[in-house]
């Protein structure tokens, strides 16, 4: 990730990557309710999984 500005990476990437994937799901399901659902499993998914890439450890979410 050393190639992606930081601020585009939570700005623009991991908004479009969680928000949307949860909107689509949603669409496909038919369900709203999984929307929300979605999109914090996959937010914390990605945040976890850059703290482990850049501290080497699992860190806790930040929010």
């Amino acid at each position: 990730m050393d190639l992606i500005d930081p601020f585009i990476w939570q700005l623009v990437i991991v908004p479009i990557l969680t928000i949307g994937t949860g909107v689509l799901i949603a669409l496909r399901f038919e369900k709203a309710y999984i929307a929300p659902l979605i999109t914090l499993v996959l937010n914390l998914a990605i945040e976890m999984t850059m703290g482990l890439a850049y501290y080497g450890t699992l860190t806790s979410p930040s929010s």
